[in-house]
């Protein structure tokens, strides 16, 4: 009974919000909204969204898109409104071999697959930079079923899995997933090419095939292989940090002189001791993440990473709150990645959200900071937010 009244006061709470327009920050929307509310849904509710159906979003300090499908209560209650920097409507001007080609006023070149002559479209802009600063985009549909069987795309071959993400005008960020088709796909992860979609079903499976008769592999191409970047002092690194893993006691470590360094993140640094093989023992300054332990505070932590060259060791603190910082590495394959309550003695499965200034499949098997936060398709997300030495 008094779990179904606390969930009605929750959703009974409302939150005032203030979003003003970027181009024009003299036009602003005050009101307020249920805390349940995802930021999409308020956003239409401003009145301030353009009449002509230009996509507009709510902006984060570095004018990113952040994801529509985050409930109200997660973001500040203070926003712009603005463009993503990654869209752009364009004209085609010329066209070869299905590659079209434009001429933006901010961006420069764009080439773009599929995009006839005369043509008008809207353009999503990917992260890759070619020669004399030439960019790639992709054509998308701001209704309905955003793309369709045929339609060419220019991804990213996915470095570890089959998975690659499109862009979703609903929430502003790639999100789409689609499987990834080829005959020997190791050999050309990392490529940048033009893609087909050969299905695609919003509620089902999606897929992409490269068209290698667009933009062939060079046979010079060398796909990018996490493995062959290891070095050999880095994997003696990995093997001691799974001999730690296995010891419960060795991963609990006792934390001195805890300083807070960033209150709202929940971030602080400390001085920590542990056990490295054969009875070694190393003390360390530490970087400390997350929320304190009801039990025990700011006393215990456990060991994410060693410290490494230009870096401290990393710790997670073994408390659990929204909004709290926590550092993960990215894994080898999917989104998800594991975070312990300890108050309900439970392990959650938490989404890593994309974000366009952060490229997973660059950082597969790299740790960064990340914000717990709560989503309402996945119900807890990690919002990442930096790199380790961002912080130091």
């Amino acid at each position: 009974m008094f779990g179904n009244q606390r969930e009605n006061a929750r959703k009974n709470k409302t939150r005032s919000v203030c979003f003003r327009l970027q181009s024009n920050q003299d036009v602003e929307s005050n009101f307020e909204v249920n805390s349940t509310c995802l930021l999409g849904e308020a956003i239409e509710r401003s009145g301030i969204k353009p009449r002509d159906g230009s996509l507009i979003y709510a902006l984060d300090n570095n004018g990113s898109p952040l994801d529509n499908h985050l409930p109200i209560s997660s973001v500040p209650n203070n926003l712009l409104l603005g463009p993503s920097d990654k869209i752009s409507q364009v004209w085609g001007e010329k066209w070869a071999n299905n590659l079209g080609e434009v001429n933006d006023f901010s961006k420069g070149c764009i080439v773009v697959p599929g995009l006839e002559i005369g043509e008008y479209s809207t353009i999503f802009i990917v992260s890759r930079k070619g020669k004399n600063k030439l960019n790639y985009g992709y054509k998308f549909s701001q209704f309905g079923n955003h793309y369709s069987q045929g339609n060419l795309v220019y991804v990213k071959a996915p470095i570890s899995d089959d998975s690659v993400y499109l862009f979703n005008p609903k929430s502003g960020v790639e999100d789409i997933k689609f499987q990834y088709i080829h005959d020997d796909i190791d050999k050309i992860r990392g490529f940048w090419g033009c893609c087909e979609i050969i299905s695609y079903n919003p509620e089902g499976r999606s897929q992409v095939r490269l068209r290698e008769d667009i933009t062939p592999v060079p046979k010079t191409f060398k796909p990018i292989n996490s493995n062959n970047q290891t070095t050999k002092a880095l994997r003696q690194v990995k093997q001691i940090s799974a001999s730690l893993q296995k010891s419960k006691k060795k991963r609990k470590l006792k934390i001195k002189n805890y300083q807070s360094i960033n209150d709202e993140l929940m971030i602080g640094q400390g001085d920590i001791r542990y056990g490295f093989g054969q009875g070694k023992m190393r003390d360390e300054k530490a970087l400390i993440f997350g929320s304190p332990s009801e039990k025990s505070g700011t006393k215990f932590g456990k060991l994410a990473s060693m410290s490494r060259k230009n870096r401290s060791a990393l710790v997670n603190l073994p408390g659990y709150k929204f909004g709290m910082s926590q550092v993960i590495k990215i894994p080898e394959n999917g989104l998800e990645v594991q975070l312990y309550n300890e108050k309900a003695m439970k392990t959650y499965r938490c989404t890593i959200l994309q974000k366009p200034e952060f490229d997973l499949e660059e950082l597969r098997g790299r740790w960064v900071v990340a914000k717990l936060k709560r989503h309402i398709k996945y119900k807890r997300a990690f919002e990442i937010i930096g790199l380790p030495n961002d912080f130091s």
